[in-house]
């Protein structure tokens, strides 16, 4: 009957073989090489699997966190071409009035003709236009906040610049 501590599990793997009864520097024989076979010892088995049960949950959760991290990036991209979009239709419509106004994506983007469907665009997404009065009387300022939901808070981004009021000069 072998002691407990001795049992080896046999690992199939491409290792080198080690001699049988290799010989340490005092002349003994090597304890750690003497079966007949090749394997592991159940501590190395269980400190094998332990490293295992800690690296996977770590590797498990970078790749949740970079899913959300992707996610936040896709909606920050969206958001910032919904508010250019808004920049673009404040300056071709001429004079933008002074004030607030507020809103959801459900017309087409210029350019685009009016479609039937009048269902949101961005679900989600929201807009403010603030124009607010310059020092100078012929510009103004006009900025674009988008905003849209991330659990149970609010993330927004802001654009903002200025639109020139077009006059219209006298033909001679």
């Amino acid at each position: 009957m072998r002691p407990l501590g001795r049992h080896r599990f046999k690992v199939c793997l491409n290792l080198p073989r080690i001699p049988k009864g290799r010989k340490s520097a005092e002349g003994a024989k090597d304890r750690h090489h003497e079966t007949p076979e090749g394997g592991f010892t159940l501590l190395e088995v269980m400190i094998a699997v332990a490293i295992l049960a800690i690296a996977l949950p770590v590797l498990l959760g970078l790749r949740n966190w970079d899913l959300e991290l992707r996610h936040q990036a896709r909606q920050q991209t969206m958001a910032t071409l919904l508010a250019q979009e808004k920049l673009l239709e404040t300056e071709l419509m001429g004079v933008p009035p002074l004030g607030e106004q507020q809103g959801a994506f459900n017309e087409p983007p210029p350019g685009f003709p009016p479609s039937v469907d009048t269902t949101d665009r961005a679900p989600g997404f929201r807009w403010t236009r603030t124009v607010l009065p310059t020092p100078l009387s012929s510009i103004r300022e006009v900025r674009i906040r988008v905003s849209w939901p991330r659990g149970l808070k609010q993330d927004a981004i802001e654009m903002s610049s200025y639109v020139f009021l077009q006059t219209v000069s006298p033909s001679s």
